[in-house]
């Protein structure tokens, strides 16, 4: 991001962090129109998350797995495609991303983020209650603690 003495801001490559959420949807719907406005490059990522302690208990873990990273990926990719339709049919220059087999979120975004040099993270808020957002935390909550840009989080 680019502020100049007049305290006008650039934003030239933002990214967005999507999964099935509503918070997701309506953070893709701001950054598809932030990307407009800015006339910035928008990059669409989705992280796979890989299950770590679930699979280890059943029988065959190697090919629940294999089976679970293959729905995964197409559920993914339908994501990343709905929201890239939306932003191609306003002419926005876009880009998506399918992270495969990450077991942490937050890195893969903070990651993710620094390899493209992005001016800005958009993500959604997730609706955890107090307790369990305490004591689990959020991706959200995780991004803005790690990313090395601005961050903003969408209600």
């Amino acid at each position: 991001m680019v502020i100049d003495l007049k305290g006008d801001v650039q934003l030239k490559r933002l990214m967005v962090a999507v999964d099935a959420s509503e918070n997701s949807a309506r953070a893709a719907r701001v950054a598809v129109r932030w990307a407009k406005v800015f006339k910035a490059e928008l990059i669409i990522i989705h992280v796979v998350l890989t299950p770590r302690d679930s699979f280890a208990k059943i029988s065959s873990p190697a090919a629940a797995l294999a089976e679970y990273r293959s729905l995964a990926q197409v559920e993914g990719q339908k994501i990343l495609d709905e929201i890239a339709s939306l932003a191609n049919s306003i002419d926005v220059n876009v880009t998506t991303r399918l992270l495969e087999y990450s077991s942490s979120v937050v890195q893969s975004i903070v990651e993710e983020a620094a390899n493209e040099k992005v001016d800005l993270i958009v993500v959604g808020k997730r609706g955890l209650g107090k307790f369990k957002q305490l004591v689990v935390g959020s991706v959200s909550g995780g991004v803005v603690s790690h990313a090395n840009c601005a961050v903003l989080v969408v209600k």
